[in-house]
């Protein structure tokens, strides 16, 4: 027999007052906030108390206005990892190394930097410099190009005033052609590293998306210009789009 419970009206105040912060609104005052889920303020300023001493809720002393505080972090990084997004890539890179016999990397995004966390060889004798762990470099490789033209703004800024550094002949280093580049990526949702990190090597990236619409992720594949030529990327770009269109899918996304 199904048991019935009631609900705590409680509980689900204190979550609504939570669920009212966004990308878009990351701080608050207590009069909006009463406003918008229907609590009397002085309800609501206790609500906000209880959440602000179990760190669910921060408040900035100069505004007064509240913030997410470090335990809604804690609870939706656990969210992610429990998602395990190596587990849920693994089977599409296996399979585009299998359809290009190229290699394939899997890069995530950590607020302005990106770092690669999986990757799977090529039957090929030449290997790609990379490594599990190392930092992707963002206006110059492909993973980290597509991430940056779906970056926030300040992320995007703070990479910009670090200077773009030339590696290559090829290496975008002017602000107004990195920005031409990444809106390109935008309309076409694909990104590509035409020796610009290193010579001899090409790389075709596209971005994968959560359920919020970030892009918290990118994959690649990345060979010799020898194999990987210009008219190959367009086919390349397609087998890319259709495994991140997938991943982005199972992981709540929707365009």
């Amino acid at each position: 027999m199904e048991t019935k419970y009631n609900f705590i009206q409680s509980v689900g105040r204190a979550l609504a007052i939570l669920e009212q912060f966004s990308h878009d609104e990351r701080t608050l005052g207590v009069t909006e906030i009463a406003k918008r889920v229907g609590l009397h303020k002085s309800t609501c300023f206790g609500l906000l108390h209880t959440l602000q001493q179990l760190g669910y809720i921060q408040q900035d002393a100069s505004t007064g206005q509240y913030g997410l505080g470090l335990k809604t972090f804690e609870l939706g990084q656990a969210y992610i990892d429990g998602l395990d997004l190596r587990y849920i890539t693994r089977p599409f890179l296996l399979e585009i190394v299998e359809k290009t016999q190229e290699t394939v990397h899997l890069v995530v995004a950590e607020g302005c930097r990106a770092v690669y966390i999986d990757k799977v060889e090529s039957s090929h004798a030449m290997t790609i410099s990379s490594r599990i762990g190392q930092e992707a470099i963002l206006h110059c490789t492909g993973v980290g190009k597509v991430l940056l033209a779906h970056m926030r703004e300040e992320d995007w800024a703070q990479v910009v005033s670090k200077g773009l550094e030339r590696y290559t002949e090829y290496t975008i280093t002017l602000e107004c052609e990195l920005l031409e580049a990444l809106k390109r990526i935008r309309e076409c949702g694909h990104g590509v590293d035409d020796q610009e990190r290193e010579l001899g090597l090409r790389c075709v990236a596209a971005p994968i998306f959560n359920a919020r619409k970030q892009a918290i992720a990118a994959i690649s594949i990345s060979g010799p210009v020898s194999r990987i030529t210009r008219e190959k990327q367009g086919d390349l770009s397609e087998v890319i789009k259709q495994a991140t269109q997938e991943i982005s899918r199972r992981l709540g996304y929707r365009p």
